[in-house]
């Protein structure tokens, strides 16, 4: 009969737990270390997800939570601990549909997050950073809480304003989220964002001529942290540019 416990980390606990892990997936290294500095930072928070040991003693479930104890310095966290599980469990474990970082903004401000939202924060948060580190690093949902209670009015006034979702890639939106939470002016940045969507009169000294050349080029490319980084770039320098009343020769960063 299996038998459950709630436990509180401690070295000699986890690395005994992790000795039992003898027979399980390949680890994440990008989703320990979210783990573990979500465990540093307080955020880490008791779930109905435990760790599991089989009637043999061998780990069946929760060593990415584990080898995160050990990452963050085994900190005071609390978590479930069954022992006894039958050897087959595991091929009951992660096999079902996971909650995606839309589902939990959802369930963090009780409304629906439109489905561009998380790739938005994701931009802001590498942007944030100074684009350090990978763009493709995993965001905690805690740090994509805290980008969406800071932009959350900005992001529902663009992510909702194009006539085509697909003209403007998270890369654009975010630059266009950041330059209205930084200087204001709605309605200029939503004009813009007609000018360079629809692309009715425009000419080769307008900031937004420049800018809806470069979506149309990049449109079909191959997209990476470099990519990411040079739209958003370009993106707030034609915009500024446009706010500024400032005529473009071409659109590139220095």
């Amino acid at each position: 009969m299996p038998t459950v416990e709630l436990r509180e980390c401690n070295k000699e606990l986890v690395d005994s737990l992790l000795d039992a892990n003898t027979n399980n997936r390949s680890y994440n290294k990008s989703a320990i270390a979210v783990l573990a500095k979500e465990m540093e930072q307080g955020k880490f928070l008791l779930t109905p997800n435990g760790v599991g040991l089989d009637t043999n003693g061998v780990l069946v479930d929760g060593q990415h939570r584990l080898l995160a104890m050990r990452m963050a310095g085994y900190p005071p966290v609390q978590f479930i601990l069954v022992r006894g599980l039958l050897p087959e469990s595991r091929l009951c474990v992660d096999i079902h549909r996971k909650r995606s970082m839309r589902d939990m903004l959802h369930f963090a401000f009780d409304m629906r997050i439109n489905n561009q939202a998380p790739a938005i924060c994701n931009v802001i948060r590498y942007a944030k950073n100074g684009w350090s580190g990978s763009a493709t690093v995993a965001m905690s949902p805690h740090e994509m809480i805290d980008i969406v209670q800071e932009y959350k009015d900005e992001m529902e006034f663009i992510i909702l304003h194009p006539k085509n979702k697909t003209t403007f890639s998270s890369s654009e939106l975010a630059a266009f989220v950041m330059v209205l939470k930084d200087r204001g002016d709605l309605d200029r940045i939503l004009e813009f964002m007609d000018m360079v969507e629809g692309g009715e009169n425009l000419n080769n000294k307008m900031p937004a001529f420049h800018l809806r050349n470069l979506i149309i080029v990049l449109r079909k490319g191959f997209v990476n942290g470099g990519i990411r980084r040079e739209r958003f770039l370009k993106t707030t320098k034609a915009l500024i540019s446009h706010l500024d009343g400032k005529q473009m020769g071409a659109l590139r960063l220095p």
